[in-house]
């Protein structure tokens, strides 16, 4: 808990901070908020910023060693702010994963962190222990591998098992085919201190010119851009090489290399043998050109590289090879069986969008080919394909079997439910995968499940875009479009997830949720839709405070009785035992009515249904009718956080003192509870502006709720008054409701209200009658034989219009300024008498006002008598001034 401890400081800087933390490492590793001023943008400055802030909050980071940082990757965003993402070094050596980020406004302002550093690199040894060759020796003996070493091993630290290791990197060109059919290219990790293997996984990532004619196999016919060497037709496109592009070339490797024609007409069509139809040499010229045109167009990117390299595609591999993939250099693909369960020619466009991605990905984030990160890596190629060719299914023109669609369906991965976790890998191979995380792939077969489960990020994304309802969860999610849905993913790809090659599931919700309110800071629908995208495939937290007993945290919240929040709840003194105390949640009964002029204590439950821990910053703030459309208006009571919320649990925070120098003066309130978790932040509270603002952020957000108090006092003495403020949304010009709820009162009690002059005129009066008026004030009564309607409790309208309400008060009152009400009460010590004696009587005298609008409770003020009381003699009445807004 040092780590929470420690953001005091920020939290007073910025009371709606969003945190993350590393439970296993004790450490911070997200932020988000007013963090720190005086950061300029350029990559140095923003970089030796970044640094300086670490280090001033090393009770939140860890012992970061001193050590070299390089720049990973440094961008500018559309709003003239600037992120930079750096490298952490231990000595000479990269450590892998070990990056931190940050994010400046335009003013300099350091609003993000994002931080992968190894707080214990002093664990880790300064040198070697075990050479090169002898690394090279462990590797080979363990992957069984038939080949050499293609490159120099590396030394750098990586983790595994929570420890951190200084491990030789040693990459494998096997001779022999591994799982995916062609010759593996291994990368392994070496202990250098004692030679122990830590990790090996195959890195293959499946799945002058002149223009000619050809037939595509799947593009059909059309032209062909090619180059003639004086001597024979190549399938070179050189189109792009004026500008600074990439030439695409195409070899057959069962042919020549580029591929040749003698007449520059691509059209021997013959598939005996498969390698001999030209058509899918054709089609990998055209549809890497498609490629790459997306790229340059809609992101700026200037092919694989970012630097106008030129692509290679293979065609015609091997011997009718059922696959494509991606070498590190350049895209293999294969001719299929042709016969099921095998695939037809893999040259179809969403094929060569699939496999060109992972190059993208390979020369931006580096997602490591192997358990989520992997299943990322799998996923982006499937999500950038699905945009290039406009369509949900993968590789559904080269599927041949029967079982599924295609070999994998973004709109539904499961294909009707047929996903088997208990049998992950005949399953996938039948076209089925899962779309969500609670029946994600845990075995080790396929890299840890990388073509398995990136089916529930394309499900994800097919959401996110198209828009639906996960049949899983029964979360809805708002489609967003296309535009804004390819743009957060290449942002995260060249940016968030920049320094992050092992990324999690999780990690990328952060990532692209930064991405939104970096790319999109005033579009709250979008970044809401972002954050249930997430939460309908079930990665994330979704930690909920309820809006009443019947809430399940489902968003939005539905029904009625919005202002009634169980898990906001204020006592008058500290609790004891508040897991005990406060545990029953089928409870409303718990919390206790805010008293004046002494110290409150507020408690907050918070519950988890997602399937991650969460770790929550809980913002307490109190706020009369009037200013709910004001957030800056509203008092803040404090902060409270609780890390690691467990999937599932159910979490009391507090106290929170509620210092009695902030209880404000006699009116009604509301005490608002707002729950900030990194994986779902909740958007900046001066994005409300009206009451409908204010009741959608409630509704649609199942991490805000409120708690409507009814003012109490404990005074015995009557006759009495009670005041009240009629307030009005500044701006709005619209009408309320007033209700007075008499159901509990003394019956026989004499009732009137006094009223500003002019509050309620034009209003609908219901139970009551105008009986004088004076140059101030109206005062109304309650009519003689409504004693029926006086013994009702009140009811919430299952109409929302203000002007149907029932019981006693006043329909469709439109206020122009805000007006007081005084309710007056005499009991005759006859009526207190036969009160105190009713056996049947099961609450304490009580009466409330209440204002509606849209029929929602916006505030209420009330008055409570103790059992015991004694009616005096009549007396002059008295104005209540201890009471507690609610």
């Amino acid at each position: 808990m040092a780590a929470l401890d420690g953001l005091k400081p920020l939290l007073k800087r910025d009371p709606h901070l969003t945190v993350r933390r590393d439970p296993a490492l004790g450490v911070i590793v997200h932020l988000r908020g007013d963090l720190a001023d005086g950061a300029k943008l350029d990559a140095n400055a923003l970089g030796a910023r970044a640094q300086a802030f670490v280090k001033e909050h090393a009770e939140l980071f860890g012992p970061i060693a001193k050590g070299k940082f390089t720049v990973l990757a440094h961008a500018s965003d559309a709003h003239g702010g600037a992120s930079v993402t750096l490298q952490q070094h231990h000595g000479p050596y990269r450590v892998q994963g070990g990056s931190l980020r940050v994010h400046a406004s335009k003013s300099g302002r350091l609003d993000a962190v994002r931080s992968g550093l190894f707080p214990d690199l002093a664990r880790v040894p300064k040198k070697p222990k075990l050479s090169a060759a002898k690394a090279i020796a462990a590797a080979a003996k363990a992957t069984r591998a038939k080949g050499e070493a293609t490159r120099e091993p590396e030394l750098l630290v990586v983790r595994y098992g929570g420890k951190p290791y200084l491990a030789w990197a040693v990459r494998i060109d096997d001779a022999r085919p591994g799982e995916r059919g062609v010759p593996a290219k291994w990368v392994v990790h070496v202990d250098s201190a004692t030679g122990k293997v830590l990790n090996a996984y195959d890195n293959v990532q499946t799945a002058g010119p002149i223009v000619g004619s050809g037939t595509g196999y799947y593009s059909g016919a059309g032209s062909v851009n090619a180059w003639f060497n004086d001597v024979t037709y190549q399938l070179r496109d050189t189109t792009r090489t004026a500008a600074g592009g990439p030439e695409i070339v195409v070899d057959d490797e069962d042919g020549a290399a580029p591929s040749e024609d003698a007449d520059n007409n691509w059209n021997v069509t013959t598939t005996a043998p498969r390698h001999s139809h030209q058509g899918p040499e054709v089609d990998a010229l055209r549809y890497t050109g498609s490629v790459i045109d997306y790229f340059q167009t809609v992101h700026g990117r200037n092919s694989v590289d970012g630097a106008g390299g030129d692509v290679k595609v293979i065609a015609h591999l091997g011997t009718n090879y059922n696959n494509g993939y991606w070498d590190g250099s350049k895209v293999n693909l294969g001719d299929g069986s042709g016969a099921a369960p095998g695939f037809d020619y893999a040259t179809s466009d969403d094929w060569l969008a699939h496999e060109f991605t992972h190059g993208y990905t390979e020369f931006t984030c580096g997602l490591v080919y192997q358990n989520e990160s992997g299943a990322l890596n799998e996923a982006f190629s499937d999500v950038f394909a699905a945009f290039i060719t406009g369509d949900w299914l993968v590789f559904e023109d080269t599927w041949l079997s029967a079982t599924a669609p295609a070999a994998r369906n973004m709109i539904d991965p499961t294909n009707g439910e047929q996903w088997d976790p208990t049998d992950g890998i005949t399953s996938v191979l039948a076209g089925h995968q899962p779309s969500h995380y609670s029946v994600r792939y845990t075995g080790f077969s396929d890299n840890g499940g990388v073509h398995i489960n990136s089916g529930i990020i394309n499900h994800l994304f097919y959401l996110l875009t198209v828009g639906g309802t996960h049949a899983k969860s029964a979360i809805t999610v708002n489609g967003i479009g296309q535009s804004a849905a390819e743009s957060l993913l290449w942002r995260c790809m060249t940016d968030q997830l920049v320094g992050q090659p092992t990324a999690t599931f999780l990690d990328f919700r952060v990532a692209m949720l930064d991405a939104a309110q970096d790319l999109f800071p005033g579009d709250l629908a979008l970044q809401r839709d972002v954050a249930r995208a997430f939460d309908a495939v079930g990665i994330g937290s979704d930690l909920y405070v309820r809006d009443n007993l019947a809430d399940t945290g489902v968003e939005p919240y539905t029904g009625t009785y919005l202002w009634a929040s169980p898990d906001v709840i204020n006592r008058t003194t500290p609790s004891a035992s508040p897991s005990v105390q406060f545990a029953n949640l089928a409870s409303d009964a718990l919390w206790e009515n805010v008293e004046f002029g002494q110290d409150n204590y507020v408690y907050v439950r918070v519950q988890n249904r997602g399937l991650l821990a969460g770790d929550a910053t809980i913002q307490v703030y109190l706020s009369s009718a009037s200013t709910f459309s004001n957030p800056s208006a509203w008092t803040h009571i404090g902060t409270l956080t609780e890390a690691a919320i467990a999937p599932g649990s159910l979490r009391i925070a507090g106290p929170l003192t509620f210092q009695k120098a902030l209880i404000p003066s006699p009116g009604h309130y509301c005490m608002i509870a707002v729950v900030q978790d990194a994986l779902d932040p909740v958007p900046l509270l001066s994005s409300i502006t009206t009451v409908s603002d204010y009741l959608d952020f409630v509704r649609k957000r199942n991490n805000v709720a409120y708690r409507n108090m009814d003012v109490v006092d404990l005074l015995p003495d009557m006759p009495g008054v009670v005041e009240f403020d009629i307030g009005h949304m500044p701006g709005m010009r619209d009408y309320y409701g007033v209700r007075l709820d008499l159901g509990r009162f003394v019956p026989g009690a004499k009732v009137r209200l006094r009223a500003s002059r002019g509050v309620f005129l034009g209003a609908v009066a219901r139970g009551m009658k105008l009986v004088a008026r004076n140059a101030k004030e109206d005062f109304y009564e309650v009519l003689a034989g409504k004693e029926a309607d006086c013994r009702c409790h009140f009811v919430h309208p299952q109409d929302k219009r203000a002007d149907v309400a029932p019981g006693i008060g006043f329909d469709r009152v439109l206020l122009e300024k805000p007006g007081r009400v005084r309710i007056e009460f005499v009991v005759p010590d006859a009526a207190w008498s036969a009160f105190v004696k009713d056996k049947a009587r099961r609450a304490p005298a009580e009466l409330v006002l209440r204002q509606f609008w849209n029929g929602e409770v916006l505030g209420a003020v009330g008055v409570r008598v103790r059992d015991g009381a004694k009616a005096p003699p009549p007396a002059k009445p008295r104005v209540v001034r201890k009471r507690r807004g609610g």
